[in-house]
């Protein structure tokens, strides 16, 4: 592994997205660009705390990173962060295709991460291999159905926990919103809070901790209280502002 120094890279052009539907379609090579609400990881890993997790002795790797907005969440808790996607989004992250090439299994305790989802299995699969001490994926509350996806993951490999959000959280195209602010909305011509019609949660793998049956947790709402001063850019568009400018990244 080898310390990297971040640039701020260039501002990530994209239009700006009017909402987010629940039953978006996706291309089957999309890249999948819906940034994740920072208070959203909080949440997550205010409960892996509680459970007795240190995180400040241990490793995160976020291989879905985007512009840099979970990646800014895990910098705060975890003592060392690996960052990397397979575009570029202006964040100044490695490049690379986190399904493919030679990754040594356990070389990194958590990997964290909002995954495409039409690839969410196999990321799923490869976390699953890499981590030493857990995985955590944040998506939709609809990839508990489907029958390729029970096969394939949850009746070989069920997660130790789901921790479903009991409100929505805002998920737009190409764009970070911060929900307690109106916007412009560009196809309406008039102000909207940020909403979704879509659910979340999060699903996590403990490897000590592999068990037959899912515990499942809500996430009560205000989560919002965990929104931080700096989580959202001027630029809805534009790369998280991350602090702490050493992020490591795997040669």
């Amino acid at each position: 592994m080898a310390d990297v120094r971040l640039s701020p890279g260039p501002v990530a052009s994209a239009a700006a997205s009017s909402g987010f539907r629940a039953s978006r379609a996706e291309p089957v090579d999309s890249l999948d660009d819906f940034p994740t609400q920072p208070y959203a990881l909080r949440a997550l890993l205010d409960r892996i705390q509680a459970m007795g997790q240190d995180l400040r002795r241990a490793s995160a790797w976020e291989p879905c990173a985007n512009r840099g907005h979970l990646v800014r969440v895990l910098c705060e808790r975890f003592g060392a962060v690996l960052a990397s996607d397979i575009a570029d989004y202006g964040a100044g992250f490695v490049q690379r295709n986190f399904l493919s090439g030679r990754v040594q299994e356990g070389s990194v305790d958590w990997i964290i991460t909002n995954p495409p989802f039409n690839v969410c299995e196999s990321v799923i699969a490869r976390a699953l291999d890499v981590a030493h001490v857990g995985v955590a994926m944040f998506l939709r509350t609809n990839v508990l159905a489907g029958e390729e996806r029970y096969r394939s993951i949850f009746d070989r490999r069920p997660p130790s926990m789901v921790l479903q959000f009991a409100e929505r959280i805002p998920i737009h195209r190409g764009v970070l919103r911060d929900p307690r602010e109106p916007y412009l909305n560009p196809r309406t011509g008039s102000y909207a809070t940020p909403t979704t019609q879509a659910d979340y949660l999060w699903l996590v793998w403990l490897k000590a901790r592999r068990a037959s049956v899912p515990e499942l947790h809500w996430v009560a709402p205000g989560a919002k209280a965990l929104i931080r001063p700096g989580d959202y850019p001027d630029d809805p568009c534009g790369v998280a502002h991350i602090e702490r400018r050493e992020v490591l990244i795997d040669g």
